[in-house]
């Protein structure tokens, strides 16, 4: 099991690589949409237990508790159509610079983007800079990615993590 300075950290870390590689980015100056499994944690011998993405939410800093969307918000609804229309309407008027998915699930969202307003992701986003995923190899994802998203592409980053907790980016 990961501590909870691990799970800030490695995060927090993936942030600071991104800035040290593109300085002008704008990505601390807006919003972040994490995609998660956003459930519900259960407690065993008093921790908190559930998917790491879960934990990780509840255990933000202060800095990013503020940012990060849609945190906790979308943990009591049931089905993924109606978290993701949930997100949706939360985020659509936000300034969203960073958005963090395992591949899949950043594909489906997006296509569930583009089919709602008829427009590349861009256009609901423009100033995307950033996106972060682990979990699953993207190749399989990225073509599809880049056409929902359209131009100018954000940059990709990818996150190693384990059962163990998250130890590479």
């Amino acid at each position: 099991p990961e501590t909870l300075q691990q799970s800030r950290g490695s995060f927090e870390l993936g942030l600071c690589l991104h800035l040290l590689e593109h300085p002008d980015s704008p990505a601390l100056e807006k919003k972040i949409l994490l995609l998660g499994s956003s459930s519900a944690l259960t407690k065993e011998t008093g921790l908190p237990t559930g998917f790491m993405s879960s934990i990780m939410m509840r255990e933000l800093s202060r800095l990013m508790k503020g940012r990060v969307y849609p945190g906790t918000r979308v943990d009591s609804i049931s089905g993924w159509s109606n978290k993701i229309e949930a997100i949706f309407e939360m985020t659509r008027r936000l300034d969203i610079g960073i958005l963090g998915a395992m591949p899949p699930w950043m594909a489906a969202f997006f296509r569930f983007i583009v089919e709602k307003t008829g427009n590349p992701v861009r256009t609901l986003w423009p100033h995307l800079s950033l996106l972060l995923h682990s979990g699953v190899a993207m190749e399989s994802y990225r073509e599809e990615i880049k056409r929902l998203v359209g131009s100018p592409l954000p940059a990709f980053k990818n996150g190693y993590a384990a059962t163990e907790g998250n130890f590479a980016i």
